[in-house]
């Protein structure tokens, strides 16, 4: 039986990673967005604090799930794609599987980390993201992000 069902699967079996998550978050967000430039920066900001927080000891240990939800919810929050009202309204805590009391610890941890990342000693994710290829996310100025979310 087990046999027939990897057969069937091709033996293509994952483990879901923080990846998966941010790669379904960014689907939600592009709801929101029109401008095909727009939906890229924004999935660009969410894999650009996915890639930190894989380098963050205080991140990593947390479940994927939870750090998709946040730098999903981090980078379309700071940017504005979305508001809490909205939030609340389309009932994205539900789908996410987390609420925001929840998430903001997190939040605060990744907005620590993407603040600091050229003062950090990992360079390799804040160069690759200073690319045009990668919307220069790297080169944002995170202290001008609207974070104020992060104070509830």
């Amino acid at each position: 039986m087990e046999i027939e069902i990897l057969k069937t699967l091709s033996f293509t079996l994952t483990v879901p990673t923080v990846l998966n998550y941010a790669q379904r978050y960014s689907k939600i967000s592009s709801y929101y967005l029109s401008k095909d430039r727009e939906i890229k920066i924004i999935n660009d900001l969410i894999m650009y604090c996915v890639e930190h927080c894989i380098l963050s000891y205080d991140l990593c240990r947390k479940y994927p799930s939870e750090l998709g939800a946040a730098c999903f919810l981090y980078s379309c929050l700071s940017t504005k794609v979305f508001s809490l009202n909205r939030f609340e309204k389309d009932n994205l805590e539900r789908t996410m599987g987390y609420s925001l009391n929840h998430l903001i610890p997190t939040m605060k941890l990744i907005h620590s980390t993407v603040k600091n990342a050229k003062k950090s000693r990992h360079k390799a994710v804040y160069k690759k993201y200073c690319n045009a290829k990668y919307s220069n996310i790297g080169k944002l100025n995170f202290d001008k992000l609207s974070t104020s979310f992060l104070n509830q």
